[in-house]
């Protein structure tokens, strides 16, 4: 069969979660062979487990389809079957997220399908470019974009309030803002939670300008001790950020803030897993320095810690639960800069007692010679 289809201005105001406005349009073009809809509808049916095997509830890692479910349904999607697609949706919005001029085009051939998308959002723009490979076990995947000028605030917190409650949601809302750049790339295979994490590959850089942390407590109560920051709010010029993720951990290979006072490396080279519906173990190096001028304000402490350069190190670790973190101070940055300025301390106090004992010696020996020749 061949067929072509073509909808233009329809509104959709309904659909679960979902408050689309539709006011675009829809051109496809389909082309294939024994494509049955009542075969496709059932072999595919609404699904959800809700228990194990021996009659108790599921984790949600079992949630989902398995790899032999997964290649029985994609088998009526039939190796002849094209479909070539443009979706344009004016307004799309899910929960409390919101996108605008939305572009989706769908390429599917030899059951294997392209998805490109590009959209308007929270002041910036996001494309994508999505690949699916249904004769891969399991469902193969990947998946690359980028973000321009988003504004980071605004898009986590919509995100929080659509998808999580509880501890996660309080550590990630409100913490950060700034106009974002990044790109990303996820590569994987899997139709349920386990599988997903098992195989999951990729890896995302950021970087963020002209922002803010907010309610960051850790830092935010030390600074107002030293009475920098009284409001909580730490402006920072420029974030960093580049992770990878693999074999089930995001590693955190640059994660700087650069502020007008202030240094901060918030985990460079720390990573934190996700193995455990996200409450994982975290190891993160949190490595900050702080200008002369705030250092000056610990007195000799401040004086002695600081390196050549007058910037002070506040060093701790972070690790354990990421629902209940475990802070140990690093003073080994802090130890080795006193022990540097003490050493030169004392090196130039014995330079100077060696200097005024010669400094004796001399006088002692012109009395001598002058008691020894009577002058």
């Amino acid at each position: 069969f061949t067929g072509r289809l073509s909808v233009l201005n329809y509104n959709l105001e309904t659909m679960t979660e979902w408050k689309t406005r539709f006011e675009g349009e829809v051109r496809g073009e389909l082309a294939g062979q024994k494509f049955l809809v009542d075969e496709l509808w059932d072999a595919i049916p609404a699904k959800e487990k809700k228990s194990g095997k021996d009659g108790s509830k599921a984790s949600a890692e079992q949630a989902g389809f398995s790899d032999t479910e997964i290649n029985e349904y994609t088998q009526y999607v039939n190796a002849k079957l094209k479909v070539n697609m443009v979706l344009l949706l004016k307004e799309i919005v899910f929960k409390k997220i919101k996108f605008a001029e939305m572009r989706t085009g769908l390429d599917l051939n030899n059951r294997s399908a392209i998805v490109s998308s590009s959209m308007k959002a929270y002041g910036g723009a996001m494309t994508s470019y999505l690949q699916l490979d249904m004769n891969a076990p399991g469902l193969g995947y990947s998946l690359d974009g980028t973000l321009s000028g988003v504004q980071t605030g605004e898009f986590v917190n919509a995100g929080v309030d659509s998808f999580f409650s509880g501890w996660i949601a309080d550590l990630a809302k409100d913490k950060i803002s700034g106009a974002a750049e990044a790109n990303f790339w996820i590569t994987g295979k899997g139709s349920n939670v386990k599988a997903i994490k098992q195989n999951l590959v990729g890896k995302v850089d950021f970087k963020l300008i002209d922002g803010k942390l907010k309610n960051w407590s850790v830092l935010s109560d030390g600074l107002k001790a030293l009475g920098v920051n009284p409001s909580g709010e730490i402006p920072f010029r420029q974030m960093t950020g580049k992770t990878r993720i693999l074999s089930q951990k995001v590693y955190i290979d640059e994660l700087k803030v650069t502020c007008d006072d202030a240094r901060y490396n918030l985990g460079s080279g720390g990573w934190a897993g996700f193995d455990k519906d996200l409450d994982s173990e975290i190891q993160l190096p949190i490595r900050n320095d702080f200008s002369p001028s705030i250092s000056s304000k610990l007195g000799d402490a401040g004086k002695f810690a600081a390196g050549q350069d007058g910037w002070l190190p506040v060093d701790f670790d972070v690790f354990g639960r990421m629902a209940s973190p475990s802070f140990k101070p690093n003073m080994d940055r802090s130890f080795k800069n006193a022990g540097q300025k003490l050493e030169a301390e004392a090196k130039k106090k014995v330079e100077e007692e060696g200097k005024k004992a010669t400094e004796e010696l001399k006088k002692k020996g012109e009395q001598l010679l002058k008691g020894l020749f009577g002058k």
